[in-house]
């Protein structure tokens, strides 16, 4: 903005949201390429505002103690612990058992929606991506018509309770912090959102198994469009002999 100097003479001084401009230009131009990865992109910009000195430094690390970043973090090793013990592989045939292609797929999404309300969607869908690759193979249809569904499962479950994503989690720390500013302000409970998670998590797996179904892409795996097309993949060639 501009200010009136004391000799008269009109000055300009740059402001913090002028010098915000430059970081957040960089963050939407990093974010739209795929060379650099987005944590680098975001933690750039972070120096950037600390060496400006819009940011100051304590704010600029005090969210890396926050506690919902650390239960964010410690949601994952819990999903890798999982997979590492095999646990997760002994639910999943708990779950499943041997589909065919009978096999009616809201038994398949409704219990992944479940589990997602305890579980990080991340590494959830990070797991199951292949074996529902593998279910879609013994169903006999692509896998596209299973894995988009599966990441919406896990979406919708994670909004039935406090720790299902990482945004419930931010959330409730954003309003612990209220709170304690508010002095005895308000807080969320592990399923004061179930009221409103659940219904929609309830209506998102009907509309998956019935009209969506017939939305999704049927994308052929590469090995079984070969299989199925040998001619645009099979070249003969007869050698002479000596040659």
């Amino acid at each position: 903005f501009f200010f009136q100097a004391e000799d008269g003479i009109r000055d300009y001084k740059v402001t913090g949201v002028q010098t915000c401009a430059l970081p957040i230009f960089f963050v939407l131009l990093g974010l739209l390429q795929d060379y650099i990865a987005a944590e680098v992109v975001m933690f750039t910009a972070l120096v950037m505002l600390v060496a400006s000195g819009v940011l100051p430094f304590k704010d600029a690390v005090e969210g890396f103690a926050d506690k919902s970043c650390l239960a964010i973090g410690a949601l994952y090793v819990v999903g890798l612990g999982l997979r590492s013990t095999g646990a997760l592989e002994s639910i999943s045939a708990l779950m499943f058992g041997k589909p065919s292609p009978q096999t009616s797929r809201l038994r398949l999404l409704a219990p992944i929606a479940a589990l997602s309300a305890f579980m990080n969607n991340t590494p959830l869908v990070a797991f199951f991506l292949p074996i529902f690759v593998n279910i879609s193979r013994r169903m006999k249809i692509s896998p596209s018509q299973l894995l988009i569904p599966l990441s919406y499962a896990t979406i919708m479950g994670g909004v039935c309770s406090k720790i299902g994503t990482s945004t419930n989690i931010v959330v409730a720390g954003a309003m612990e912090r209220a709170g304690d500013v508010l002095s005895g302000g308000p807080s969320m409970g592990f399923f004061e959102i179930s009221w409103v998670g659940v219904p929609i998590t309830v209506v998102g797996l009907t509309f998956l198994v019935t009209i969506g179904r017939k939305l999704l892409p049927n994308r052929q795996d590469m090995l079984e469009y070969a299989e199925t097309h040998p001619r645009e993949y099979t070249l003969e060639m007869r050698s002479e002999e000596h040659t």
